[in-house]
């Protein structure tokens, strides 16, 4: 079972995750060029990034073609939309139950991604015997130049506008099909304002009003059991 937890996690673990990775030196992704493989198999209590750079300064595509996450409170994956881990996680996966990453797709807003995984002493990649290559993750990252490219490998994407807002936002959805969309709207503390959960269809077209959220800066992250979106969003009043 493939289970998304957008921010859903205690103080704690947030804390955990919250160390500056500014200074390590970026894996640096070229552009318009075949996307770079890589394998991981965490092990008990394992504390690891990964931070990726654009070479063009285009967003990245990060997609998971394999891998498990143990079913266990204290194993965490955290996304980051930036080039540490100091901000509010786009995603951070994981939980009670096992969690398959297997057709997950994360994409940056910028030209940084940073992964940070934790686990703990009970189990592990390398602690399962006879199944460690179904749990290995196996991922790809990618730069391409342009949306188009983007939305060429994903297949989905929504748009945002208009942004900065004043008094609503007009979220658009393409390309979905019908599916579930988990939609949620987060202030920089990582305190979700706004959640609801959306079956599309293709060109599905949705009004929300923000006038009674305060001024500042927020996360929109879209999430289906396939893929997380997220978007930044300016409210103005």
């Amino acid at each position: 079972m493939r289970t998304l937890l957008p921010l859903l996690t205690t103080g704690t673990v947030l804390l955990t995750m919250a160390c500056d990775t500014s200074a390590q030196a970026p894996i640096i992704i070229p552009c318009n060029n075949d996307p770079i493989p890589d394998i991981y198999c965490y092990v008990d209590n394992d504390n690891h990034v990964w931070h990726w750079q654009s070479e063009c300064g285009e967003p990245l595509v990060l997609q998971f073609n394999s891998g498990t996450l143990g079913p266990d409170m204290g194993d965490r994956l955290a996304i980051h939309d930036g080039p540490d881990t100091l901000g509010t996680p786009m995603v951070v996966l994981g939980g009670p139950e096992t969690t398959e990453l297997a057709g997950m797709v994360f994409v940056s807003t910028g030209a940084h991604l940073v992964m940070k995984m934790i686990s703990n002493d009970t189990i592990s990649c390398v602690s399962v015997d006879g199944f460690r290559d179904a749990w290995d993750w196996e991922w790809t990252v990618a730069a391409n130049s342009g949306t188009a490219g983007i939305e060429g490998m994903l297949g989905e994407r929504f748009t945002m506008y208009p942004n900065p807002v004043t008094r609503g936002s007009h979220l658009r959805l393409a390309d979905l099909g019908n599916t579930a969309v988990d939609i949620r709207i987060m202030d920089i503390g990582g305190r979700t304002v706004y959640a609801n959960t959306a079956a599309t269809t293709t060109g599905t077209f949705m009004d929300i009003d923000l006038s009674g959220l305060q001024s500042g800066q927020y996360s929109v992250v879209l999430s289906t059991p396939a893929w997380v979106r997220s978007s930044k969003l300016q409210i103005m009043h």
